[in-house]
């Protein structure tokens, strides 16, 4: 026997069914929401992780290279200083060899056996020279090939006068010169 319900359904049941259904198709949306909310969270919690760990990388290579660019710097000042030396030293051994070259054209220019020095100092770019010559005009060609010496600034001849040494008529002499730097 088969039965046949003609009544009409009632209008509770398919409210309560209507409201469930709401409630379900929420719940649903809701929990793929909160889904969604983990997921999102997962991924920029492995971004955040990710880019801590590549911060700390990137501080331990900043270290190490702010280590080197320091030691660079010592070395850059170590070389300024090494060059400010040999600087000096090269200026100090080009002045080592003035006094040399000095007296090397004062005995060039010398004439042999008619003109004596008696006193010779040298201070710093000065020269002082007293002697004894035969004549005026030997002394006086001696003062003028000195001063074509490319090493000889000026001369200032301070005295010269005639004196008699164990029965000669000799001229004593006292000139000094300023040497070129």
């Amino acid at each position: 026997m088969i039965k046949i319900n003609l009544y009409p359904e009632s209008k509770k049941s398919k409210l309560v069914f209507s409201i469930k259904l709401e409630v379900g198709i929420y719940l649903a949306v809701l929990l793929v929401l909160i889904l969604s909310m983990l997921y999102v969270t997962s991924i920029l919690n492995s971004n955040i992780n990710s880019l801590t760990e590549q911060k700390r990388q990137k501080q331990r290579i900043n270290r190490i290279l702010l280590k080197k660019v320091s030691t660079i710097r010592e070395y850059k000042k170590q070389i300024k200083i090494l060059k400010q030396k040999i600087k000096i030293i090269k200026k100090i051994r080009k002045k080592q060899n003035l006094p040399v070259i000095y007296l090397t054209e004062l005995v060039k220019k010398f004439i042999r056996n008619k003109l004596w020095f008696t006193y010779l100092t040298l201070n710093s770019n000065r020269i002082y020279i007293r002697g004894v010559a035969l004549d005026n005009q030997i002394l006086a060609d001696y003062i003028k090939a000195l001063r074509q010496s490319p090493y000889v600034q000026q001369i200032d001849l301070r005295r010269s006068s005639k004196k008699q040494i164990r029965g000669y008529d000799l001229i004593t002499f006292s000139f000094s010169l300023t040497t070129k730097k």
